[in-house]
């Protein structure tokens, strides 16, 4: 990874990328991975990890390891992971209520970001690749996203594979780790955990995300670099193939008076995420 000083707008804008990425990871239906993309952080934070990755292996191999590797990764995953804690936090608090109360409003919101961010995974990839890996992104996806929620208690081993997966599936564009965790029977879990402070669960799921670490973080950074239109195709299928699951109307019974503010909210949120596609495509050129 490049050299890179902070600045405090640069730490701060790191922050409120943690925060949006935070405050996403309640939904089962988006993940941290797209607001990461849509924010322009995705290849650094993958960047970030993969190099902790090394950084980590190293040490536990008792190879030289070098401390400014390890400062140019924390520099991004530190603040970025204090937002992402504030956000979690405030998110629990408040978008599980909205959802509770007005849950066509908040998928709504979520279904337009996802849709647009369809738009701008499918304009960083060629149309060639495209037609030929989107396909397959789509349809795991969409298949993944058929299966159903559990709800029962989950053993650790579960909870442990859970966690590992659900790393996974964060890093990912198009899958959400709430979902993971909600398919496996672990999310329910979780909650339970948290709030009665279980810390043998906690550990044990903690363990599993620090597994998640060390198994996807470096590949997903090797295939960005070797493969990035064919990586980018497939981001875009899984995110087309994850608008199913977040439509605004899948358990809910349409209500004619609120369809408008519905869709009002759902194009709104698409139309934020072209204007910052046209911005970035811009500034390219």
């Amino acid at each position: 990874m490049a050299n890179f000083v902070p600045t405090p707008r640069d730490l701060l804008g790191l922050v409120v990328r943690g925060f949006a990425m935070g405050l996403v990871e309640v939904l089962p239906g988006i993940s941290g991975g797209t607001i990461a993309l849509l924010t322009g952080i995705y290849d650094r934070l993958v960047t970030a990890l993969s190099d902790l990755t090394m950084w980590t292996k190293n040490l536990f191999k008792k190879r030289d390891f070098d401390l400014v590797e390890l400062s140019r990764s924390l520099v991004v995953i530190a603040p970025l992971a204090m937002g992402m804690i504030v956000g979690f936090g405030v998110s629990v608090l408040s978008v599980s209520h909205v959802l509770e109360t007005r849950p066509m409003l908040v998928w709504g919101a979520v279904f337009g970001l996802v849709a647009g961010a369809v738009i701008f995974t499918g304009l960083s990839s060629k149309v060639r690749i495209l037609v030929m890996f989107a396909p397959v992104g789509f349809a795991f996806a969409l298949l993944f996203n058929l299966l159903p929620g559990r709800e029962a208690d989950a053993s650790l081993i579960v909870v442990f594979v859970g966690a590992v997966l659900a790393f996974g599936a964060w890093i990912l564009p198009g899958i959400s780790g709430s979902f993971v965790l909600l398919v496996l029977g672990v999310w329910t879990t979780m909650v339970q955990a948290f709030a009665s402070v279980d810390l043998l669960v906690i550990l044990v799921f903690l363990a599993g995300l620090k597994t998640g670490f060390l198994v996807f973080s470096h590949p997903i950074r090797v295939l960005l670099d070797k493969y990035r239109d064919a990586l980018m195709a497939v981001f875009c299928g899984l995110l087309a193939g994850s608008l199913w699951r977040i439509w605004p109307w899948n358990s809910s019974q349409v209500e004619p008076s609120s369809v408008f503010v519905v869709v009002l909210v759902m194009c709104s949120s698409f139309l934020v995420i072209c204007v910052l596609t046209y911005a970035k495509k811009h500034k390219e050129t």
